[in-house]
């Protein structure tokens, strides 16, 4: 079982999660950040693109082009600007529209100003995640969780982020249907067939999603959510950063708002003073030299603090009373209340929880910065066939309305609501039109715009049916649309659908004609050659009948709709093998100079301060190699930047000299050990030799070629030892360790060829003639006469005699 095969990833607003199924069970992926989460962060510039820990420890110096809340943009265009205003409260990029409007980051890689897209910027930061749990090659299967309030455009997006990444995405699930699939699958012991309703408030760093879920021992069904994208713990640290921004800008004359790298340090501080209050009353905000070289020391309270984010609460609870409302069940239905994301942890919002839901306490059961990753796991380990896992039904309810239309023969257009505000998917619903031969427009829409935000298209695809060409005067145009497993519609098939009469004859048995009655002769029919009259099969007649057949023809039709073609997605995976291509290229030549910086480091050590190495170089070499060293550590400081060629031709030219040092140090190290360990052999299968007695089956050629070779080993011993006792140590001896080692197997193995060679089969002794005689007469069936019994018995007498 491969460790890839079942991924669940989790690209939240502030942090990123990976989870795989084992053997052992879901296990969380580690990476580089202490808390098991990388930053949904992306960073370019002159160095390789990084993401996570990495990217954050340089935004502030490199804001420009570090790129939080990927996720966020995705599906965004021109037309949106009320939500890219919203966003751009919290980033500080160039951000630009294209001929198309869709958006575009401007930023400088490497020396270069790029325009990327979103999605581009995705896939980019899903490829770098790829790196924890695959090689860049691999093409793997994952499932990808996203916000259950995305749209169609937005998912759409997503999807072709994965082709650009080389990841294949099984399947898109909505964040809360995660949550409660990780809570309801491994508690299946602990529910029955008796529903019980469970409601989970996920309050995260920039959006909150309250879901009502239903949970019995085989299934669990999402009954309700609402959402708010725009409400999470960064609203709270804006709202506190605008109001001390404002207070600061009165009091000093600047505005630290409006200047980048300053309300960056705001907005990072005032999220530590936030979490913080959760624990304690009271917490001071100190921001030494914020602008223009003014601190910023100010104290709050908790009781301060929800007085300030008291507008961010009332929008809270409007989200938990519009759930509670969509699942038409009341407050004493519902059983419990778990609470997930960071943003929960601010006791009002915990009290706000109880208060609108009637509960005397909240719960925690599962952790909140995993559930989600873990959720995406186990669905991918429900979908891949090499995994076995126990049944657990899972229904989904559509967020959006979803509206098909047609164009009708005056040329206007009449729609319907295939997909109701709470439909299951994924699901297929079909529509049967009549004798219709003239082309056709479909389109796919949402019904309103009342949940998805300002500039994201009612209209999702359209589609154009090529006219029917039937062959039967009774025909008929069915179209299948599905809302598939990703929450996506689309036309599946357009069929044509024709009615005929296929003419059948179907066979009438009629009864066999009777024979005719003859007169039996005397002596006829009663013994065994009498003949028997010929049965003569019954004979049919034939019934033509009309029966109704249908014909199904599948009609092809063109469609556009708001992803990228395959020709611009071939481009994005040109454009990101190209920077990482580039990327790899810097990787490579950082592990160089590390190796290189850590060679110094080691060979200057084992010369000089440690010393180790000294009796194994002349004086004078030494010299000269420490000055090597050191002009290499020199050369890798520098401000010029280097090719990988000219570090490598360094690197090469100080091996020249380190590894025989190397190598010669190893060889005085181990020479007495691989000597001795070579004698006690030979001692061992001479005293073996010795002891092999005369009448053995082993020849005594073979007992003086082991002898002879046990001598000569000891005499080449003992001529290198005298050798190597009298060799200055800077020099190379005129063998190797290898060699040692050469000899001790060669005479390992035909010592173990004598000494354990099989004894030869001894032959069986031949029967005696008397005996083969006696055994054949005891194989005779007949009885010998009383002479030959006399002449046996006398036979064996002499025998005795």
């Amino acid at each position: 079982m491969e460790l890839h095969s079942a991924i669940g990833i989790d690209i939240g607003t502030q942090s990123s999660v990976i989870a795989t199924v084992k053997s052992g069970g879901i296990e969380i992926i580690l990476n580089d950040s202490s808390n098991r989460l990388t930053p949904s962060v992306i960073a370019y510039g002159d160095n390789e693109r990084m993401i996570g820990d990495s990217a954050v420890a340089q935004m502030r110096g490199n804001f420009k082009n570090t790129i939080p809340y990927i996720n966020r943009f995705v599906g965004l265009t021109s037309d949106c600007q009320e939500q890219i205003d919203e966003e751009g409260k919290y980033i500080s990029n160039k951000i630009t529209f294209g001929k198309d409007k869709k958006l575009n980051f401007t930023i400088a890689n490497k020396g270069e100003m790029l325009e990327l897209v979103p999605e581009q910027l995705y896939s980019a930061y899903l490829k770098k995640l790829k790196k924890l749990f695959a090689t860049e090659e691999d093409k793997v299967d994952v499932v990808l969780s996203v916000p259950p309030f995305f749209s169609t455009i937005e998912r759409l997006a997503l999807l072709d982020a994965c082709k650009v990444a080389n990841v294949n995405c099984l399947r898109l699930i909505n964040e809360n249907t995660a949550i409660a699939l990780c809570y309801g699958f491994f508690r299946r012991k602990e529910f029955s067939e008796k529903a019980k309703n469970i409601a989970f408030l996920d309050m995260g760093h920039g959006k909150t999603t309250c879901t009502i879920a239903s949970f019995t021992d085989k299934k669990v069904t999402i009954l309700s959510h609402a959402s708010n994208r725009n409400l999470g713990g960064r609203n709270f640290d804006y709202l506190l950063c605008d109001i001390i921004g404002g207070e600061f800008n009165k009091k000093f004359g600047c505005d630290p708002r409006k200047a980048p790298k300053a309300r960056l340090r705001m907005l990072d501080q005032i999220e530590k003073i936030r979490k913080m209050l959760s624990a304690n009353s009271e917490a001071v905000l100190n921001i030494e030299c914020l602008l223009e070289d003014e601190d910023l020391h100010q104290a709050y309270t908790r009781e301060e603090f929800e007085k300030l984010i008291d507008p961010n609460i009332q929008e809270l609870k409007k989200v938990m009373i519009e759930a509670l409302e969509k699942s038409k069940l009341k407050t004493s239905a519902i059983d419990c209340i778990e609470l997930v994301g960071e943003a929960t942890r601010t006791p009002i919002v915990k009290r706000l929880a109880e208060e609108v839901f009637e509960k005397e306490k909240h719960q925690r059961t599962i952790n909140s910065s995993e559930c989600v990753a873990r959720g995406c796991s186990l669905m991918a380990a429900m979908i891949l066939p090499q995994y076995h896992v126990p049944p657990f039904e899972i229904k989904e309810s559509n967020p959006h309305p979803i509206n098909v239309s047609w164009s009708v023969s005056d040329g206007k257009m009449k729609s319907q609501t295939l997909f109701p505000a709470g439909n299951n998917f994924p699901s297929v619903k079909s529509l049967t039109f009549d004798g219709r031969s003239e082309p056709m427009d479909v389109g796919i829409a949402y019904t309103s715009k009342d949940e998805i935000i300002e500039g994201i298209p009612q209209l999702l695809a359209r589609y154009k049916i090529e006219p029917p060409k039937p062959k039967e005067e009774k025909f008929g145009l069915k179209l299948r649309v599905q809302l598939d497993q990703n929450c996506i519609p689309a036309l599946d098939t357009a069929e044509q659908i024709e009615e005929y009469i296929e003419i059948k004859k179907i066979p009438i048995k009629q009864d066999a004609p009777k024979a005719a009655k003859t007169e039996k002769k005397e002596g006829e029919g009663e013994g065994e050659g009498a003949k028997k009259e010929d049965k003569k099969e019954p004979e049919y007649q034939y019934e033509e009948k009309e029966v109704k057949k249908t014909r199904s023809t599948q009609i092809h039709f063109k469609y556009e709709h708001h992803g990228y073609g395959a020709q611009q997605i071939e481009d994005f995976i040109k454009v990101e093998a190209e920077m990482t291509k580039q990327d790899n290229v810097i990787l490579e030549y950082k592990v160089l100079k590390n190796n290189v910086e850590t060679y110094v480091y080691d060979m200057r050590a084992a010369l000089d301060t440690v010393g180790n190495y000294k009796e194994f170089i002349l004086d004078a070499d030494r010299e000269t190699f420490l000055s090597s060293l050191n002009a290499t550590e020199e050369f890798i400081y520098d401000d010029d930047d280097h090719t990988p060629d000219t570090l490598h031709q360094r690197f090469d030219e100080l091996k020249k000299i380190g590894e025989p040092i190397k190598a010669r140090a190893k060889f005085h190290e181990f020479f007495p050990l691989r000597m001795s360990d070579f004698e006690n052999h030979i001692n061992n299968f001479f005293s073996q030799a010795a002891n092999i007695p005369e009448d053995s089956h082993i020849t005594k050629e073979e007992v003086t070629e082991l002898m002879k070779a046990c001598e000569d080993n000891k005499n080449w011993i003992a001529t290198c030892t005298e050798n190597i006792s009298t060799l200055p140590k800077h020099e190379d001896p005129a063998f190797d360790l290898a060699e040692i080692e050469h000899k001790k197997n060669a005479l390992i193995d035909l010592g173990t060829k004598i000494l354990t060679k099989p004894e030869p089969k001894k032959e069986e002794p031949k029967k005696e003639e008397g005996a083969e005689k006696k055994d054949d007469k005891k194989g005779d069936a007949s009885a010998p006469a009383p002479e030959d019994a006399k002449e046996v018995e006398d036979a064996k007498m002499d025998d005795a005699n």
